[in-house]
């Protein structure tokens, strides 16, 4: 099997990762009418020291523009024309298909803002094992049994499967997952899923970062005087 890298084609993981919540504030500086942000501004919203947001837009620069020039002129970075590069490098110019598997609590919360939640996605199904809930649930996003996930993925498309099922149930529905084709996977589960050629896997864990946060905590300071990075 060959090994699954840490990285994009163009962008390596960790900048990826920083590049996505610079996403979101650039977003929302726009929608404030804001028009220039420098790599201090930024820094400052994210938590990134200045140097390393400088770092990243250039990283993406040479992704998505190669030879292209992008500088922090003296009112700073323009905001529109950072989201036109992210958006590219994202990948978001058309809505991919997602689909939701598993219905209790947070899947269905999901399913129900998913156009808030997943603004740059098209929902189209959602599953769950327990038919009886599939009969209470009102949506107008089609839902089928669990059993049906192959089918569908692979009949409509669907690249991504966010994962909200109970531990018990995550080795049979990414198998499901991945018969129909998936491409890439949000586990919102306990279980870690094993990382496999051809398919994406992020996990998403309030446990987990919980814990790291307690570990900041203990730590004492704040980490830009010098506490755990």
């Amino acid at each position: 099997m060959k090994k699954i890298t840490d990285k994009t084609p163009h962008i390596p993981l960790p900048s990826l990762e920083r590049l996505a919540s610079l996403y979101s504030a650039l977003e929302e500086a726009g929608e404030r009418g804001t028009t220039h942000l420098s790599s201090r501004d930024l820094g400052s919203m994210l938590g990134y020291p200045p140097h390393l947001v400088r770092k990243d837009i250039s990283t993406l620069l040479k992704a998505t523009q190669p030879g292209g020039n992008l500088g922090e002129g003296p009112r700073g970075y323009p905001v529109e024309a950072l989201l036109s590069l992210l958006t590219t490098a994202f990948g978001l110019q058309t809505r991919r298909r997602a689909c939701i598997v598993g219905l209790g609590r947070l899947g269905s919360a999901l399913l129900h803002y998913s156009e808030q939640a997943l603004p740059e996605y098209e929902l189209i199904a959602g599953f769950d094992s327990n038919t009886n809930r599939l009969e209470l649930i009102s949506t107008p996003i089609p839902l089928y049994p669990a059993f049906r996930i192959p089918e569908v993925v692979r009949r409509e498309g669907i690249e991504v499967g966010i994962l909200a099922v109970p531990p018990e149930s995550v080795d049979t529905s990414v198998e499901r997952l991945r018969a129909g084709g998936i491409r890439g996977i949000v586990n919102f589960t306990s279980r870690p899923i094993p990382r496999e050629e051809g398919v994406w896997v992020r996990a998403i864990s309030l446990r987990a970062e919980m814990r790291v946060l307690s570990a900041l905590l203990m730590a004492g300071d704040h980490p830009t005087k010098g506490a755990l990075r």
